[in-house]
């Protein structure tokens, strides 16, 4: 199955159709590239690798290579607030993940909310896509990916070297923008500011 790139605007709407805990992980994991399997858990295991809006990740024989991850602004934020918060609470499995998604992408999420007079009440979301083939944890880390070309083709290599990716693997990207139009790069290059 191949994993879903997303537009900006997609991720946008899908963020405001997941509950706070999917928000803080998918938004971190988007902003970040980490690797959702590995990566990105021994990460919050370790939020001491977060130094001056850098995450450091060190060598794991099997797991993980060494490598310096650059953060945007918006990576920053969303590197803080999940070492504030999701540390505090379980895991949730790669499968919660997956149907969580799944279920804001099509709209059949609730989602609490509060009314004009402060009052708490559940609201149904908008469904946002059709298919959901491909959407997945993975997704983020391909979205960036595909970000990042879009945006800065000029720095090949140091994307190459925030993303732990071989020069093959990372081929693929490069004469491929997914579908991102030119308003989608404009979007996407606000959400990137300062990587």
């Amino acid at each position: 199955m191949k994993n879903k790139i997303l537009k900006p605007s997609e991720w946008k709407a899908l963020k405001e159709n997941l509950i706070w805990y999917y928000q803080i992980i998918f938004d971190a994991m988007l902003h970040t590239g980490l690797r959702p399997d590995s990566e990105f858990w021994n990460f919050v295991d370790h939020p001491e690798w977060y130094e001056n809006g850098i995450i450091f990740l060190p060598s794991i024989p099997g797991i993980q290579q060494a490598r310096t991850v650059r953060l945007s602004i918006e990576g920053r934020n969303a590197v803080q607030i999940l070492i504030k918060t999701i540390s505090q609470y379980n895991r949730k499995g790669r499968q919660n993940m997956r149907d969580a998604l799944h279920r804001a992408a099509l709209g059949i999420t609730m989602v609490p909310r509060f009314d004009e007079n402060g009052k708490r009440k559940l609201v149904s979301r908008p469904k946002i896509m059709d298919d959901v083939s491909g959407l997945s944890a993975e997704t983020f880390r391909r979205t960036l990916t595909a970000w990042l070309v879009a945006c800065f083709p000029g720095k090949k290599f140091e994307i190459l070297r925030s993303m732990g990716m071989d020069e093959e693997h990372f081929s693929q990207y490069t004469n491929n923008h997914f579908g991102l139009t030119r308003k989608d790069v404009s979007e996407a290059r606000k959400l990137l500011k300062g990587w």
